[in-house]
């Protein structure tokens, strides 16, 4: 008699007989099944044993039964593997708060991940490969959750805090069941900026109306440039921002400039005023910016850092916007003059002194 038995990875086989007799009972007969899950490995399976009998039209049951057949193959594991998804992240910081999508931009660098797993399984959540924390899936629901700061969240014995630093991350979560077998990772991307714009730079940027002469004069117009350590949205609330100038020891504002102004160059402009006079230059104070009812904020939503350093006088824009008067008028000297009288074709000098320096242009 022969005997074909074959069997796929999943444990379903199939026996085949032939030439077990002779009459109209000699029939090639198949005996399929499959293999109880609870007999699965992880490894080769072989010399298994199965006794089954048939009873099959035109076979008889004393002549078509089988005992005892080895069935010698290589079953792959199909051992189910415990799971874990992240359904959601929650940014618990900042103006803008709430759930976020992978790939979003958020201040928190402590959110909280909520998700499901197999119920009961170990949930391991990684920061890209470094380890941060796990927590347990509910016994029948199997919903997770994990606060990266800890809070409210029952985690694994030696959680330690460990916030995100500024940039990507992808986050990673796998499941381990109760037999140690871990489930593959499933991820969620975020980017994190919890760090504030600063200001890097002051510095005057031009002046208007100046040419040809040395010192701004009343509607001569000056611009100071402040640079930003990352792109900024400037937003009138009820104003817009202003900045203090020092002009000749009087403290007067800037306006903000939101045609010229760039995400992260904002410009101030000031016009000179009749009266104003500095003879050692503009100068800009230590911490000079105001909101003035605006807000200036980053894309995610920080607050910038309104500390400006100290612009120093700057003798190249010194301010001088009172006209020059004649001080004194002298007649210095006479040429030809006779007994103190002059007549024609006598020269006569005279010397006008001015309270300034100025130019005379033909």
């Amino acid at each position: 008699d022969h005997v074909v038995v074959s069997m796929d990875a999943a444990g379903n086989f199939s026996v085949g007989l032939t030439g077990y007799g002779s009459g109209a009972g000699n029939a090639p007969l198949t005996v399929t099944g499959s293999v109880p899950s609870s007999l699965w490995a992880t490894q080769a399976m072989t010399n298994y044993h199965f006794s089954m009998y048939g009873d099959t039209a035109g076979v008889t049951a004393s002549s078509a039964w089988v005992d005892n057949v080895a069935i010698t193959g290589t079953v792959k594991s199909v051992v189910l593997l415990p799971t874990a998804t992240i359904t959601h992240v929650n940014d618990n910081v900042g103006a803008s708060t709430g759930a976020l999508s992978s790939g979003a931009l958020t201040d928190d660098n402590l959110p909280t991940l909520t998700g499901t797993a197999t119920p009961g399984a170990l949930v391991k959540v990684f920061d890209g490969d470094f380890y941060l924390g796990s927590v347990y899936a509910h016994m029948t629901t199997g919903v997770w959750t994990f606060a990266m700061n800890g809070t409210g969240v029952s985690t694994v014995a030696g959680f330690v805090a460990n916030p995100l630093s500024d940039g990507l991350h992808t986050i990673n979560v796998r499941a381990v069941d109760a037999n140690g077998n871990m489930g593959e990772a499933t991820s969620f991307s975020l980017s994190v900026d919890g760090t504030p714009p600063t200001i890097t730079n002051v510095a005057i940027a031009g002046v208007s109306g100046m040419s040809p002469y040395t010192k701004l004069n009343a509607g001569d117009g000056i611009t100071v440039a402040l640079t930003l350590s990352e792109p900024v949205t400037v937003t009138n609330v009820t104003g817009w921002p202003q900045l203090t100038l020092d002009i000749g020891g009087s403290l007067v504002q800037a306006s903000y400039d939101t045609t010229n102004s760039t995400s992260t160059l904002l410009k101030f402009k000031y016009n000179i005023l009749p009266g104003q006079t500095d003879a050692n230059g503009i100068s800009v104070p230590a911490n000079a910016l105001t909101l003035n009812g605006a807000t200036i904020k980053d894309a995610i939503g920080n607050n910038a850092t309104l500390t400006t350093s100290l612009l120093s006088d700057n003798a190249t824009y010194m301010v001088d916007t009172t006209a020059p008067t004649v001080s004194s008028v002298s007649l210095s000297s006479a040429t030809g003059a006779s007994l103190s009288y002059l007549n024609a074709n006598d020269v006569v000098t005279a010397t006008v002194n001015f309270s300034e320096a100025v130019t005379v242009t033909n």
